[in-house]
């Protein structure tokens, strides 16, 4: 309970800044209209804003957060299930959008089907994961460094995951190992979302014990 107590402490920071999920959820929506490729961009566009967003708690973290009956085990898993909540709810904003262009473009490629859902997922667990991670050791104090540190997930993954996609377009230069990984999606897109959730529990074992030494 204590745990979900933060959980719900760190959604109500968010709650100033809802609307705008909407607004991006929209955005999402009519860049994969718009995009003449093949690239998934409205997964991609949503898990970017995802990763953004995820680490606002750390901008506007309040004293009621010291005063809360929690110990730092539960302030940090609490913090880490809060994050998977934000890449969840993105990954099903992005499927949801890419769902309904592929739909209305009458396509069937096997990114419009839930195996891309489980790869997004895994893949933006443990980039959030790290990003928290990174946040709880650095304690960076520099309010632009922070900034950079926010961003630069976001962008790696929205960069790197495009690129992916464009040489997948290449058929004739597709390394045998993206050809194994394109002939067995559900193996792999599931594989990503079980080491996704790994990363998640071990990087948030590894900020417990890291603020236990804190405090």
């Amino acid at each position: 309970m204590k745990v979900l107590k933060c959980v719900k402490t760190d959604f109500r920071m968010m709650k100033n800044n809802a609307y705008m999920f909407g607004i991006f959820f929209a955005l999402g929506l009519f860049l994969s209209f718009t995009k003449e490729t093949l690239i998934p961009w409205a997964y991609l566009y949503m898990l970017f804003v995802g990763l953004v967003f995820v680490t606002m708690p750390f901008f506007v973290q309040t004293r009621f957060i010291a005063v809360l009956p929690a110990d730092h085990v539960h302030r940090v898993f609490g913090r880490y299930l809060y994050g998977s909540l934000m890449i969840l709810l993105c990954s099903l904003a992005g499927m949801l959008s890419g769902s309904v262009s592929m739909l209305i473009r009458g396509r069937t490629e096997w990114y419009s089907r839930p195996e891309m859902f489980f790869l997004i997922l895994g893949v933006g667990l443990a980039v959030m994961a790290l990003e928290f991670l990174a946040t709880y050791l650095l304690k960076i104090k520099n309010p632009q460094l922070m900034s950079i540190v926010r961003m630069v997930p976001g962008f790696a993954v929205i960069f790197g995951g495009s690129s992916l996609m464009n040489a997948l377009q290449q058929q004739e230069h597709v390394p045998d190992f993206l050809r194994w990984c394109l002939a067995n999606t559900l193996l792999v897109s599931l594989l990503a979302l079980a080491a996704g959730i790994l990363v998640v529990l071990a990087c948030a074992a590894v900020c417990c014990a890291h603020e236990k030494k804190r405090y």
